[in-house]
């Protein structure tokens, strides 16, 4: 098991989700999650104390393959989205993470995602696996909850490329409990219905949380109490320049003259945070701007070189594989090697 953040997204008429999100509970239960998420953090201290080593000029360009986990319908159809719809849903998600379109007052966080190109075994693609997933007990009744890790780690078996070099984003025919999640530093899931243009902010939300974002009302626990704030930078979203708020706080009820509770002062831009729960989000802050870059710096490096984003040329062939890795009780989201002991 392995720590992950959700989201029950609001409609455009409300703020308040109508559901929880079970991270906390899932972080709670598992220890070897706690120690890596304790290790990311302390490295990102570590590196704060010297910031002029962060390159927050660099715009890095990321290779993305979307998993379309369908029905069986032909393509375009159903939970089969198109191709169209794919690439303007990746289009979306790079306006909200390069200040564009109705995402321009946010700070540009210079990550932009492209399609992949090629295949881990060096073969041409669009970027787009189209997999029928009906073969899943329980996929085609139930779809995929954010709390069901079987059913995640069973559409991981039938498609799921290295993490090391391709960001991998699953698209599934439906998602009962949530409109989207992300499992930290790793992949996220999107129902078939969001896997368009107009769905820039849940995608950037979600992709938020694979480059390691929390919520920015993280430690509400569950909207009763305000996020301890003491150490802005250990404590609640471990984000200094967004303050702390409640989850139900959103957008429609609240104005930026409106005084947040939580800390006697007007919220201001705050709950049109791409990683609240509010219907207007459109911005990063500088500070989590910085965050996602270390998670890209020091955690997901094999990113940034990958070869994923380089078309494959004419006689290219693709390295004898050595051994055969298989995963009979299916991937994990952190599948391989997790922890070793050196005497």
């Amino acid at each position: 098991m392995a720590y992950y953040l959700c989201i029950v997204w609001p409609t455009q008429a409300q703020d308040q989700p109508p559901g929880n999100c079970g991270a906390d509970q899932v972080l709670r239960a598992d220890s070897l999650t706690r120690k890596l998420l304790a290790l990311f953090n302390q490295n990102i201290l570590a590196h704060q104390t010297n910031k002029a080593s962060l390159d927050l000029t660099t715009v890095y360009t990321i290779p993305v393959v979307v998993h379309v986990y369908h029905l069986g319908e032909a393509v375009g159809t159903g939970s089969n989205v198109s191709t169209a719809s794919v690439q303007a849903a990746i289009d979306a998600m790079n306006q909200s993470f390069r200040a564009q379109g109705a995402f321009s007052g946010s700070q540009d966080v210079k990550i932009q995602f492209v399609l992949a190109t090629r295949t881990p075994n060096c073969q041409a693609t669009n970027g787009i696996v189209r997999v029928d997933a009906r073969s899943i007990t329980g996929y085609q009744v139930n779809g995929c909850s954010t709390t069901d890790e079987p059913m995640q780690n069973n559409l991981r078996t039938l498609s799921s490329w290295s993490r090391d070099s391709y960001v991998n984003i699953g698209v599934v025919h439906k998602m009962p409990d949530a409109a989207g999640f992300a499992w930290f530093l790793n992949d996220l899931f999107i129902p078939a219905q969001y896997a368009n243009g107009s769905q820039g902010a849940l995608w950037g939300h979600e992709m938020g949380h694979a480059f390691n974002l929390y919520h920015t009302f993280e430690g509400d626990n569950g909207g009763t109490q305000c996020p301890v704030n003491t150490n802005p930078t250990t404590d609640g979203d471990r984000i200094g320049d967004t303050d702390p708020h409640k989850a139900s706080d959103g957008c429609s009820t609240y104005s930026p003259t409106s005084i947040n509770p939580c800390i006697g002062v007007a919220f201001g831009t705050l709950l049109q945070n791409i990683m609240s729960y509010s219907a207007c989000k459109t911005r990063f802050t500088l500070s989590q701007v910085e965050r996602m870059r270390y998670a890209l710096l020091f955690s997901r490096t094999g990113l940034i070189n990958s070869y994923g984003k380089v078309p494959p040329v004419a006689g290219e062939t693709s390295p004898t594989a050595a051994c055969v890795v298989s995963a009979p009780n299916g991937a994990s989201a952190y599948f391989g090697i997790n922890t070793f002991t050196l005497n």
